[in-house]
This record gives C-alpha cells, sequence and structure tokens, in this order.
C-alpha cells in the first residue's frame, strides 16, 4: 500500500465532523498510516472503499479514532492544577456545606489517571466519598477499560510519591491497583464529547478539560467551550492545558493569574444558551455534615502578570536549565506577546529535553506554519505521527 500517495482527505473531513479533531493539525501523514492498517484489518483495497465501510459502521470509526487518538498522562500531572483544585474546593467549603455533593468532571479522561488524581486530592483533603462525585468520559474505548480496572503500570506514576502510592494503591502481579474507596468517586463514559452533552440539570464545580482543544477545530474548540461554559457553576474551575489558554474566550472565562495552574473561572452572567451535561444522575448520596468536609489549608499561590511569570520561568531555568515544562510554559507566554521567533526556540528546547513531548510537537508543527516552515512543520508532523503509532 502505498502511504504517500493515498488521498484520505475525505476521511480526514469525516474525522474533523465526527470528533472535531483537526486533520490538518494531527497530520495526514497520521490518518494515512492509521488508514493503511485498518485497510489492512479489513481486507478493503483503498482510501473510497474504506470511507464508505467508515460511514456505515459504527465498530469501524471507533476502531479508527483509537489509532488516532492516543492518549498521554500520568497521576497528579503538572501538580499545580491540583493545588488550584485544593483551594477552589476549601473556599467553597468554607462558605458553609453544600446542599448536595460536589460534582467535577474530566473530560477527555483519557485512562483514568486525571479523575483519580482528583479524587485523591479531595479525600486527602479530609472529604468523606459520599461528598463528591466526579464524573469522566472520553471516546476512546479501550482508554475507559483501562480507566475502570485502575490496574497502572510504572508509566503513569511519574512524579507521584511512594508515600501516594502505598497510601492510594495495592501492589499486584499486573501492576499497581487503585483502592475501592478511590475508584468507587469516579463514575466513567465512552462517548464523544462533540455530541453528547445533552441537558439533564447537572452543574459542576470544577472541570478539567486538558490537551484536548490544541487538536480541535477552531469552531470546534469553541462550541466545547461554550458547553463547559454552561456546565459550570458561577465562579466555576476550569484546567486547561498550557498550549491552550489563548484559546478560552475571556467572555466566558476569567483567567486565574498563577504560575503554571492554566485555569479560569466561570464569568457571570452568561450569554443565553443551550445547558448541557454528561452522564445520567446516579442516586443522591446523602448531604455530608460540616465537620467531616474539614480541609486542609491551601497552597496560597500570589497572582501575578504575564510578564513577571516570564521572568520566573527564566529565574527557574537559572537555577534548573533542564525543566522542559519550564521552557513549554515560556514558548506559550512569548507567543502570546507576539514573539514567535523566541517561543519557537523555546519549544525546540522543550523538545530536546523531552523528545516524546507530543504537547511541544503539536505546538512546533502549529508555530512553524504561521511562519512559514512548511518543510520543518512537515517534519514536527511525520515525528508527532511515529509517536503514536
Amino acid at each position: 500500500m502505498d502511504v504517500i500517495s493515498m488521498d484520505v482527505t475525505s476521511i480526514g473531513n469525516w474525522l474533523s465532523a465526527f470528533t472535531g479533531i483537526s486533520a490538518a493539525i494531527i497530520g495526514e501523514h497520521t490518518i494515512r498510516r492509521a488508514v493503511v492498517r485498518r485497510l489492512k484489518a479489513t481486507g478493503l483495497v483503498n482510501a473510497d472503499a474504506y470511507l464508505a465501510h467508515l460511514l456505515e459502521s459504527e465498530q469501524e470509526q471507533d476502531c479508527l479514532v483509537e489509532l488516532i487518538v492516543v492518549p498521554e498522562t500520568w497521576f497528579f500531572r503538572d501538580r499545580q492544577p491540583f493545588y488550584q483544585l485544593k483551594k477552589h474546593i476549601s473556599k467553597l467549603i468554607e462558605a458553609g456545606p453544600p446542599d448536595q455533593p460536589l460534582r467535577l468532571l474530566s473530560a477527555p479522561c483519557s485512562s483514568g489517571e486525571e479523575p483519580y488524581s482528583m479524587a485523591m486530592t479531595l479525600l486527602d483533603m479530609g472529604l468523606p466519598s459520599e461528598a463528591f462525585q466526579i464524573d469522566a468520559i472520553d471516546i476512546c474505548k479501550h482508554a475507559i477499560k483501562k480507566a475502570r480496572e485502575a490496574n497502572y503500570t510504572k508509566h503513569s506514576f511519574r512524579g507521584v510519591t511512594e508515600l501516594e502510592r502505598s497510601s492510594n494503591f495495592m501492589a499486584m502481579a499486573s501492576g499497581l491497583v487503585l483502592k475501592p474507596k478511590i475508584r468507587q468517586t469516579v463514575r466513567f463514559q465512552r462517548s464523544n464529547l462533540m455530541t453528547c452533552l445533552a441537558e439533564n440539570g447537572n452543574r459542576y464545580e470544577v472541570i478539567f478539560c486538558r490537551n484536548l482543544l490544541i487538536y480541535l477545530e477552531d469552531n470546534a474548540a469553541s462550541r466545547l467551550l461554550e458547553a463547559i461554559a454552561t456546565l459550570l457553576k458561577p465562579g466555576g474551575l476550569l484546567i486547561v492545558g498550557s498550549a491552550e489558554m489563548a484559546k478560552v474566550p475571556t467572555h466566558l472565562f476569567k483567567a486565574i493569574r498563577q504560575p503554571f495552574v492554566f485555569g479560569f473561572e466561570r464569568c457571570q452572567p452568561l450569554p443565553q444558551a443551550q445547558a448541557p451535561v454528561i452522564p445520567s444522575e446516579t442516586p443522591r448520596a446523602p448531604k455530608p455534615s460540616r465537620r467531616s468536609l474539614a480541609s486542609a489549608n491551601p497552597l496560597p499561590l500570589p497572582p501575578i502578570s504575564q510578564a513577571e511569570e516570564l521572568n520566573q520561568c527564566l529565574l527557574r531555568l537559572q537555577v534548573n536549565p533542564y525543566c522542559d515544562d519550564t521552557y513549554l510554559r515560556m514558548s506559550q507566554l512569548l507567543e502570546s506577546s507576539n514573539q514567535k521567533e523566541e517561543a519557537l526556540r523555546s519549544l525546540q528546547k522543550c523538545l530536546y529535553l523531552k523528545p516524546r513531548s507530543k504537547e511541544a510537537l503539536t505546538q512546533l508543527i502549529r508555530l512553524t506554519r504561521q511562519l512559514g516552515q512548511l518543510e520543518q512543520s512537515q517534519r514536527f508532523e511525520q515525528r508527532l505521527a511515529r509517536l503514536k503509532e
């Protein structure tokens, strides 16, 4: 099968319409390789025959999406957003115990490390499991299956302390299995975020939606953020990825000016819109008592300007010049101030330190296109595609 010459434009268009994922961002090379694998699996002879099969088969749609959407996550990823989660929930509780369990959403949730990290954060604060409910949603069937099994290997524990492992996991021959008290706080649903949002009355205090927006078409990202705004209660917390801050509309969300949080609070009032939400209601948990909601003191982080944050990044690099996350954040700050060449150099340093960084590669693809470096952009696309094989 000639991977290079096969025209997958129509399949890419279907992918964008179905999932919101931009074919231009993930690259034709990635789509071609996935289609070739499915051609071999189905016995079909060309892209046109495959497209016809794809449009008729939900099972085939699942198979193709599974090949293209490759999750990358681990427990307590980036840490700072979880400190902000703790601070936000503590503030809510200080105002008085809620009338019903707190609701949180992780979407996309991948293989479960993020929503389980949210649960561990709240339990460590002293909240009982009946005081909150976490919904978690992802389009990938395999990821949801793994999340429900809650059985993890060392790849998921980058940066996790030994105390966190021993407190929350049980050692098994197949890996580390999350303890039942944590698993029961998260409800998983396998669904397409672009189509599953439907009104059912749920409202959330917190939503984590990280590292999805960077892959979406602009219109799809806007629609999703508008839906998220209707899901969040006034003042609710939204956490996005480090490269996604500029995509979040300021008329719907107010940025939290704290380093490495990448967070927003929902503005009020919102424009008139449909109020969507995710899965069906679960039986309401008993109202927690004020005593049961006792929480640990959060770690306060003073608000800072963008220029101050950039200076903080430079100071961190003086202490530790090998921190890929700092270079990644610097690139975003530089690009937002229209210093694209400097942002490009920062991203290249990030990739040098972390050669398998999908976030850095995705940003490099977009930025090199903006700068007219099309050959370089194509090389980054091919490199990203190899990581997803």
